[in-house]
């Protein structure tokens, strides 16, 4: 019989598994806040992509916006905030905090995006250890997640 220990160990030394299991993380997040506004906030999320015809925000929240953030929000904030430290929650949390700002909204939508960005840093962050991909696979999770929210709204 496998152990929860060794089913762990496996996934966080896979970058395909941790790429799937950030990506349900992220989905479920998305979904436990949608209920929570929902039902108590009735605060409008809505992104202003919205408002571009469906083959323009494939374009920009499907390709261009992950390619970006990811560049901007992982990969250059990971190495800038590594010059000052290397402390993995101090990096996970600054560059999660400059991917919630990119998203300003209204408050509660950077209030999501800033978990969701914790995921995605915490993603690169884990992957950039095992797999010189980690770049591509976030961005890639990013727009996965980005297509879900599209399809969904």
């Amino acid at each position: 019989m496998i152990s929860c220990k060794l089913i762990f160990k496996r996934i966080h030394e896979n970058p395909i598994f941790i790429t799937l299991a950030s990506f349900v993380v992220i989905i479920l997040l998305q979904v436990f806040f949608g209920i929570i506004d929902e039902t108590f906030l009735h605060i409008s999320t809505e992104n202003p992509i919205n408002k571009y015809p469906f083959k323009e925000k494939m374009f920009l929240g499907v390709i261009l916006a992950p390619i970006l953030e990811t560049f901007i929000c992982q990969y250059l904030s990971f190495r800038l905030i590594k010059i000052f430290t290397k402390n993995p929650i101090f990096i996970i949390g600054v560059s999660s905090l400059f991917f919630a700002a990119n998203h300003y909204y209204n408050w509660l939508y950077v209030f999501i995006i800033f978990f969701i960005g914790i995921v995605l840093s915490y993603h690169y962050y884990s992957i950039q250890k095992i797999s010189r991909y980690a770049f591509w696979l976030t961005v890639l999770l990013h727009a996965g997640n980005n297509f879900v929210a599209l399809i969904s709204s």
